[in-house]
């Protein structure tokens, strides 16, 4: 999947997937409970950002740290 944002320009996005299924599919937690990004990469949204949709899986991007 490509996202594209009319004017979006470049970000740091933080990633995270709940996979069904899978031994990571509940994110690993900071102290407070709160789940960390599987992984973070900067992007530019105007060009269009491609997006890998696992199976069976919930995948939200975020630029809020």
């Amino acid at each position: 999947l490509t996202i594209k944002v009319p004017a979006g320009g470049t970000g740091s996005m933080r990633r995270y997937v709940y996979a069904e299924g899978s031994a990571d599919g509940a994110l690993s937690a900071d102290a407070d409970g709160f789940p960390q990004p599987l992984d973070t990469s900067t992007c530019d949204l105007t060009d269009g950002a491609i997006l890998d949709l696992p199976p069976s899986s919930a995948v939200f991007l975020t630029s809020v740290a």
